[in-house]
């Protein structure tokens, strides 16, 4: 029989019972769920607590941290890592157990995220094509770029599959909301030192991950839903600001650990810059 430990870091967000609920429906029970949460959000969570919804109490600042934390406090063979943000199909746990056990012992997998954020549409427009290709030869030095990778600028390519085919997909990087980890392959160490939102933390993650030869899989035919519960304050352009001087600081540290090429980080950053700040100004 499996094992699995589903570890969920949170501040209580208002999120967290619907993802709790689909989790309580999976056709495999978590033999535990752990919520681990910083002392000052506890009275948050703790109507939450069962026999099998544990609250892990501690003094961590930051997602990173406190899901290290469940981690080291885990039981099951295999740990389920989840943000308080993605519902779970009621054979999520079920089909990632059937998958990872198709891979080799040190893998790592993940469901494919479904939110309105990340939909691709496929632009007939051809300037917009243009465009796209562009990017990609300044960011990649290639026409096209395969999903799920890190390209020359340190920027990763969103993990899309082609649909016709599904399976198992081996990847640069793994989306953090949702990853099967065997127990023994976890990253106990903080890797994000980072203060506030933890952007970009999963490319940190993965890249560790990786250094300790953990392969990267995503399944194409496992969904589950993000219900972004994520709020970023962009109420005046200064916000903005700030906002793009955190994400450059910490994609500047994750360029030096992977080696990337700051000249085409420093173009990518300039077209995203310039892209936020329209969409600021027209909103």
């Amino acid at each position: 029989m499996y094992k699995v430990s589903v570890v969920i870091p949170t501040v209580g967000e208002n999120t967290l019972s619907i993802v709790l609920e689909a989790l309580k429906n999976s056709t495999i029970k978590p033999i535990e769920i752990i919520l681990s949460v910083h002392e000052n959000n506890y009275k948050l969570v703790s109507k939450y607590q069962s026999n099998i919804v544990k609250i892990l109490i501690n003094n961590k600042i930051g997602q990173v941290s406190q899901r290290i934390y469940g981690f080291k406090n885990a039981k099951g063979d295999y740990i389920l890592q989840l943000d308080s943000d993605i519902v779970i199909e009621s054979n999520t746990i079920e089909n990632l157990l059937l998958n990872i056990n198709l891979l080799e012992s040190n893998s790592a997998l993940a469901p494919t995220l479904k939110s309105n954020k990340n939909l691709r549409i496929s632009s007939k427009n051809k300037f917009k094509k243009l465009g796209r290709i562009i990017l990609n030869l300044l960011l990649d030095g290639k026409f096209k770029t395969q999903p799920g990778t890190i390209t020359k600028s340190s920027i990763e390519t969103l993990p899309y599959f082609n649909l016709k085919q599904s399976g198992n997909f081996k990847v640069d990087w793994l989306p953090g909301g949702c990853i099967l980890h065997k127990k023994e392959n976890l990253i106990l160490k903080n890797y994000f030192h980072f203060k506030g939102k933890a952007l970009c933390e999963d490319l940190f993650h993965s890249y560790y991950l990786s250094k300790n030869n953990i392969q990267l899989f995503i399944n194409n035919s496992i969904v589950v839903q993000h219900v972004d519960n994520s709020y970023i304050d962009f109420s005046s352009y200064f916000k903005v600001i700030l906002y793009l001087k955190n994400l450059y600081n910490i994609r500047i540290a994750y360029l030096k650990l992977i080696n990337g090429s700051k000249l085409r980080f420093n173009i990518w950053f300039i077209y995203f810059f310039i892209k936020n700040s329209l969409n600021y100004i027209k909103s």
